[in-house]
């Protein structure tokens, strides 16, 4: 934590509104307006919108707006020093065309399923779909699941960097770390080689 700034907190106001309060300003809303209709407000970039899905996806908008706004005056501010720094937000993700290559990239990787997180530890294909190969942990035995390509799945090493503390033999633990550690420690381990299967009909 940077000594001296205080971190922005979500007060919730009414049943369905959530105010996001930095050092005592509102700076950020969140709100459900129907059923499924959710809107979101950066007070510090004027940016609005109604295209959320969830109010915890109105939440995380509102506050991602926040943080590209911190950032930016971080930057006017002091030029020479973040000129070559670059924060997640400005960068995006280029189209993924090679499942295999995407899945060989995050070999190894905690993976954010629905609301589990498993192992990816390989690709498979049949004749009807590509998935990603998941272990699931579970002390019991091995719970390997195939997992469509086709979404639903979110990647965690943008959580690499995030509260990062190094300890005193030199290691860094970060958030990415602590969600490695758990799946090791309840019975999803790295594995030693990429799984690929490809089950297509001649």
């Amino acid at each position: 934590m940077i000594e001296g700034w205080k971190y922005p907190t979500w007060e919730q106001v009414g049943e369905h509104s959530w105010f996001l309060m930095h050092d005592g300003a509102l700076v950020g809303e969140a709100h459900a307006l129907t059923g499924d209709t959710f809107k979101w407000q950066c007070l510090l970039s004027g940016t609005l919108d109604t295209a959320a899905t969830s109010i915890e996806h109105a939440k995380a908008e509102s506050l991602a707006s926040f943080w590209r706004e911190q950032w930016r005056n971080l930057a006017e501010a002091n030029p020479a020093s973040y000129a070559a720094v670059k924060m997640p937000f400005d960068e995006i993700a280029p189209p993924t065309t090679d499942l295999e290559q995407m899945c060989r990239d995050h070999f190894n990787e905690p993976v954010l399923l629905g609301t589990e997180v498993g192992r990816l530890v390989g690709y498979a294909e049949d004749e009807r779909d590509s998935y990603l190969i998941i272990h699931y942990p579970n002390p019991s035995e091995p719970k390997i699941v195939w997992h469509t390509c086709v979404g639903g799945y979110h990647w965690l090493d943008r959580l690499r960097g995030q509260h990062l503390v190094i300890a005193y033999n030199g290691e860094r633990w970060d958030d990415f770390y602590r969600v490695d550690s758990d799946l090791e420690r309840c019975g999803a381990p790295k594995v030693g080689s990429f799984i690929l299967e490809r089950r297509r009909p001649l």
